[in-house]
């Protein structure tokens, strides 16, 4: 499976998610809104998952490095950043 379709599915997948949590908490940004954040902040998202208040979200850097972020769902702000294992 390419990393585009991983995207895909991903999306697909926390979408479908993110709708049933979104009729509970309207204050929890849309999905696409979160990836754009990030990936304007030079990473490219390769996987996401949502753990309610943020999102576990596998990147890679610009400079190719691939890691974990924790990522705060209702602001995209980065909370934590590690080496993807």
């Amino acid at each position: 499976m390419t990393p585009t379709q991983r995207l895909i599915g991903a999306t697909l997948c926390a979408t479908a998610v993110l709708s049933s949590a979104a009729i509970a908490q309207q204050t929890t940004l849309p999905l696409a809104s979160v990836i754009t954040a990030i990936e304007a902040k030079g990473y490219k998202v390769q996987d996401i998952e949502s753990e309610g208040n943020w999102f576990d979200i596998e990147a890679i850097t610009a400079n190719g490095t691939r890691v974990d972020l924790i990522v705060d769902a209702k602001t995209a702000e980065i909370l934590g950043e590690s080496a993807d294992d």
